[in-house]
């Protein structure tokens, strides 16, 4: 009996006709239908349930590091020189610093520092920070975010300032 019949009397699919049947043919590709196991549904089936397909947890770090981006993505706010017992280290700002703390699996809290370029205003600055950490977090994450504490650290003066003499 040849490989085709014999895949035809097992209720395989049969092979490429011709191919496999001959001696020295290259082997032939079968293919074998998958038949879902018992209580699990078809891939032609609808999607299970959000609770049946699992859980989705973001880490303290991972906020940080979005946290992080998202500030620095807002134009109201600097990073943070390096300080070293509250002198400035380095000439070159950094980013900000974010420190996440998680509520649960939902909730999250911020704790950000970060400059404000001088004249801004730093309520105004703080608020608009505040306001698109808390959507884009939230965006992002899934995480609703209950607090956050922003400390500004100095008022850099800006590289567009002028001085006018007279």
């Amino acid at each position: 009996m040849n490989q085709s019949a014999q895949a035809a009397a097992e209720g395989r699919p049969a092979l490429l006709p011709g191919v496999a049947d001959k001696p020295g043919g290259a082997p032939a590709v079968t293919a074998q239908l998958v038949r879902p196991q018992a209580g699990r549904p078809a891939l032609a089936d609808a999607p299970a349930a959000a609770e049946e397909r699992g859980r989705t947890t973001v880490s303290r770090q991972a906020v940080e590091r979005i946290a992080v981006r998202i500030v620095a993505e807002c134009p109201e706010v600097e990073g943070t020189a390096r300080r070293v017992l509250g002198v400035n280290a380095g000439g070159n700002r950094g980013d900000a610093t974010v420190a996440a703390r998680l509520h649960g699996a939902s909730a999250v809290s911020l704790a950000v520092r970060c400059s404000v370029p001088y004249p801004r205003p730093v309520a105004r600055s703080a608020e608009a920070l505040r306001e698109l950490l808390t959507a884009r977090v939230a965006e992002l994450t899934g995480l609703r975010v209950q607090r956050v504490d922003i400390n500004v650290t100095e008022l850099p003066a800006g590289t567009s300032r002028r001085r006018v003499v007279g």
